[in-house]
């Protein structure tokens, strides 16, 4: 690619090579945001898992995580029709990309408030801090 400015003449080489590695690394990132997504649900589940007290292990044997790609294989096992699956499952976008992590036992936020553990909330603090850490082994990964 040639171009002039005030009289000189610029020749730039490379930019197809360029534009196509950009093309290349955004695939890749948005790619990456699932599976980076999923190990951080995990990294949580476990710190609240580590701060939870046990007594029958339900509470900590409950606490989960999902990500919207999760419901992909949960969906296809049990509905066969193809509407009733788009109903359920909406793939996962740049925009729509979370975690979920928690329980369905009806006790714990007694555990957690009552008796003043909060886990849930230290597990929190501890996956903010390790963030960093975990996406940058993703993006570490997939530089061109």
């Amino acid at each position: 690619m040639a171009f002039s400015v005030g009289g000189s003449s610029v020749k730039l080489t490379g930019v197809p090579e360029a534009l196509r590695a950009i093309t290349m690394l955004g695939e890749r990132m948005s790619a990456a945001l699932v599976p980076c997504c999923d190990e951080l649900g995990l990294f949580m589940e476990r710190e609240i898992k580590l701060r939870t007290r046990v007594d029958t292990g339900r509470l900590r044997a409950s606490i989960g995580h999902y990500t919207p790609s999760d419901m992909t294989s949960k969906a296809t096992q049990r509905i066969r029709n193809q509407a009733e699956m788009a109903a359920i499952y909406t793939p996962p976008t740049t925009s729509n990309i979370r975690v979920v992590v928690g329980t369905r036992v009806v006790y714990a936020p007694v555990v957690n408030y009552k008796l003043g553990d909060h886990m849930f909330e230290q597990g929190l603090q501890a996956t903010v801090k390790a963030i960093p850490i975990i996406v940058d082994q993703y993006i570490g990964a997939i530089r061109v």
